[in-house]
């Protein structure tokens, strides 16, 4: 796997997967990665962004280092576990980065995941529609 998400977190936390969540970022309950830190996370789309970018769904202010982002996030979003982490779906995370990342490159990352069996038939047809749309 590619990706400076995932080199750092096996770098520097080198988490147990019981103990692994978005908790490792002292963000607290409900945070979750999004964007391109899943793509990062998976080897997809060829990127390496910046920042590590956590969603969470209420205000806060925790110390963080300087390469985390937080947004936060007013809807409940289904989440899964990506290397134990827990995260946007890969679906949600394509679509997402519409506008940031080159359509081309999403839709070669989203036939990637579809083969690697990160997306169904139905998230696929999803996310073909969206970035053509």
């Amino acid at each position: 796997m590619r990706g400076g998400i995932r080199r750092w977190v096996l770098q520097v936390v080198k988490p147990k997967p019981a103990e692994v969540d978005a908790k490792f970022l002292r963000v607290g309950a409900g945070a979750y990665l999004h964007g391109e830190s899943v793509l990062a996370l998976l080897g997809l789309a060829d990127v390496n962004p910046r920042h590590i970018k956590v969603a969470v769904p209420r205000r806060a202010r925790p110390s963080l280092p300087p390469f985390v982002e937080l947004t936060h996030v007013k809807t409940d979003v289904r989440t899964t576990l990506y290397e134990g982490l827990r995260a946007q779906s890969v679906a949600d995370a394509l679509l997402e980065c519409r506008g940031r990342i080159e359509t081309g490159r999403l839709l070669e990352a989203g036939a990637q995941a579809r083969k690697d069996g990160l997306l169904t038939t139905s998230e696929w047809q999803r996310v073909r529609k969206g970035l053509r749309s």
